[in-house]
């Protein structure tokens, strides 16, 4: 086995992932859930996840202040980072663990950490010398590795770019039911989704929208209107029955959005040869050609966006086209695999 092969590898999420492992190591859950364990441990990596910071006397508190950007460890991770050779962080720039980590000669990896820019000064500080004190930090989009290096002043060089990436093999198309009537599908629960320029582009075209995200993220009075189905949480069988009935898929994306929303549900509806309309971003213009592989809209344009619904509804030659042109591109770029071997050269040249 290669040297590399017998480092101990950790990975650190943002919350309990032992029942992802789970679900995905019996086929029930796609493995980008997992952000590259299950490619690892199929490589011959050895391979943990550490829960124990969710448990306990104090989980609860740690994880409410998760929420005010304080990232408190406990004994038992810090035994876990001191039993492994390279720890990945998922999600959250955490200054105590990267001061853990190398303290204890540890090679530290954050993963899909960079989200909005800290606006607080004291926090730009942290996050400063987070990047510059860890061994790498991936990101999803060159055009945010831009933005970052220049607004915290540093080196382009303390950043990875790897392509956000999908388990191509889980996105099976189904069978769409005989008589189910057109309709337009989102999927989304973060919050650079912006679902009332959706609900308002919709109104007035005889059309049906199923939404599949949290009443948080949706316009007052949206759970009123009769063109409009939602629901919370779907099973992917569930999920997969939506997709093949959709006509057409939108993500709608906020304003100026500088981090890698939309991408998943972009690369999922591809996968299931869905056509996307979605909010222009220059974080997803990075994945997908305009008018090619994607329908793109201005922010916050309802008549846009309206507009474009209606059209692509009407045009089944260029839908098909463009789900043929984005499913041929993300089974050529954005499977698991080439996360899995941008990953590897990561944690080898880390």
């Amino acid at each position: 086995m290669s040297e590399a092969k017998r480092r101990s590898i950790l990975y650190l999420f943002p919350h309990p992932a032992a029942t992802s492992l789970a679900e995905v190591q019996a086929g029930l859950a796609p493995t980008e859930r997992l952000y590259g364990v299950i490619e690892l441990l199929e490589k011959g990596y050895r391979v943990d996840i550490c829960d124990t910071r969710f448990q306990g006397l104090f989980g609860g508190l740690r994880t409410r202040l998760r929420r005010f950007g304080i990232f408190l460890l406990d004994w038992g991770t810090v035994r876990e980072i001191a039993r492994h050779d390279v720890i990945i962080v998922k999600d959250d720039f955490a200054l105590m663990t990267t001061l853990v980590a190398k303290l204890l000669g540890k090679r530290i990896i954050y993963l899909d950490a960079m989200f909005s820019l800290p606006r607080r000064s004291w926090r730009r500080l942290l996050t400063k010398l987070n990047l510059v004190t860890a061994d790498a930090v991936v990101a999803y989009s060159n055009r945010q590795i831009d933005l970052w290096s220049e607004r915290l002043t540093a080196r382009r060089d303390r950043f990875t770019f790897l392509p956000y990436t999908v388990d191509i093999g889980f996105y099976a198309p189904v069978g769409a039911q005989a008589n189910e009537e057109p309709y337009v599908l989102s999927v989304g629960r973060d919050l650079g989704r912006d679902f009332t320029t959706l609900v308002e582009a919709m109104r007035g075209t005889g059309l049906r929208l199923k939404l599949i995200t949290l009443p948080y993220l949706l316009p007052p009075g949206a759970t009123s209107e009769s063109f409009i189905d939602i629901r919370e949480r779907v099973s992917y069988e569930e999920l997969f029955a939506l997709y093949a009935n959709a006509a057409i898929v939108v993500v709608p994306l906020t304003d100026a959005l500088l981090y890698p929303s939309g991408i998943r549900a972009v690369l999922e509806a591809a996968l299931l040869e869905k056509a996307v309309i979605s909010t222009y971003t220059p974080v997803l213009e990075e994945y997908m050609t305009a008018d090619e592989e994607i329908v793109y809209v201005r922010p916050q344009s309802v008549e846009q966006l309206r507009t474009a619904i209606t059209t692509l509804m009407h045009d089944e030659p260029k839908r098909i086209r463009i789900q043929r042109n984005a499913k041929r591109r993300a089974l050529s770029e954005y499977g698991m695999d080439v996360f899995a071997r941008g990953l590897i050269e990561t944690i080898d040249a880390s």
